[in-house]
């Protein structure tokens, strides 16, 4: 976690997606993001950014309080959260599906792109560079820089072929593949992998049966 309430380049990789801009994608378009009000749902996107590792406790005790002076800014956020987080889908289950991504939504990504590398600055931290965020301490949409970031740079790597989209049904999360073999399927074995093989069960039971 860097000091002072700044962003943090790294996310979890203990999760489903792998990535925090996986994560990003997959978490916001669960039900709680989905149907809620936007100043509650800014204050659950603080919530899980700081969750994610992008924000430390004083921070996002910060935005929090700053999200009820300025009520329409952290609604306007909010919206623009949800609409970044479409745009990500979008562009990584194309990739994941080898088709080429809409140039609409690169260019949306190349605008939110903009405004967080302007952001970016070095600085020195107990002997080292480190990459910090210029203007953190006041701005609301501070957790969305180092998601676009880490996303780009993602899109630039050459572990943009490891992304994939879970095979479940009617499942839409995405994930990087870092199995050995590179053949993972599932988003979670626990839940779309037992249900998938639920399902080959009993369509070899019926199967024998008829």
């Amino acid at each position: 976690m860097e000091p002072h309430g700044h962003t943090t380049e790294d996310g979890s990789a203990a999760t489903i997606g792998g990535h925090v801009a996986l994560d990003f994608i997959n978490d916001l378009a669960e039900q709680r993001f989905q149907e809620v009000d936007p100043i509650s749902g800014y204050e659950l996107l603080a919530d899980w950014a700081m969750d994610a590792g992008l924000l430390c406790p004083p921070a996002l005790r910060h935005v929090r309080d700053e999200s009820l002076e300025q009520r329409a800014e952290a609604e306007a956020v909010f919206a623009r959260a949800l609409d970044l987080r479409q745009t990500l889908y979008r562009v990584f289950s194309a990739e994941a599906a080898t088709t080429d991504p809409d140039l609409r939504d690169i260019a949306t990504l190349n605008e939110e792109l903009s405004i967080a590398l302007c952001r970016r600055r070095l600085k020195r931290h107990e002997g080292r560079f480190r990459w910090s965020s210029r203007g953190s301490e006041i701005a609301l949409d501070v957790m969305l820089w180092p998601i676009v970031y880490r996303a780009a740079d993602l899109l630039a790597s050459d572990r943009l072929q490891w992304v994939r989209e879970c095979k479940g049904k009617d499942c839409e999360r995405l994930f990087l593949d870092t199995s050995r073999g590179r053949n993972r399927r599932w988003c979670d074995m626990a839940t779309c992998g037992n249900r998938a093989k639920a399902r080959r069960s009993y369509a070899r039971k019926r199967g024998l049966a008829e």
